[in-house]
């Protein structure tokens, strides 16, 4: 399961990348300390952080990750044929950062409490 979710969430990103027009340069790492960026890490790590450990209740890891980065393109593909608002592959990637730090979080602290 964890392959394909990998291969899944790696074809996520191609997609992303090809779709959504990066605006700055994706690699480096100034390009992701700017505002909207930190609030795409910060909305996708609190959600994920409060709602994940309730969420793994019903739902395996993976199928969390799939919904949450799928959701996360989709909005950012929804943005892109917006006239106000732009489809940023930074902003794509810094929601997953988002989502795969709070999940560290939630690994370690049931690892502890086991």
């Amino acid at each position: 399961m964890f392959g394909w979710t990998l291969l899944f969430i790696l074809l996520l990103n191609i997609v992303a990348l090809l779709v959504l027009e990066p605006a700055r340069d994706p690699l480096a790492l100034e390009s992701y300390l700017k505002d909207s960026s930190l609030t795409h890490f910060g909305v996708f790590f609190v959600c994920v952080a409060v709602g994940g450990p309730l969420l793994l209740r019903w739902f395996n890891l993976g199928i969390i990750v799939v919904g949450l980065v799928g959701f996360s393109l989709a909005a950012e593909v929804v943005q892109a044929f917006s006239a106000d608002r732009t489809g940023d592959f930074v902003d794509f990637v810094a929601d997953e950062i988002g989502v795969l730090a709070a999940l560290a979080i939630i690994a370690v602290v049931r690892q502890i409490h086991r």
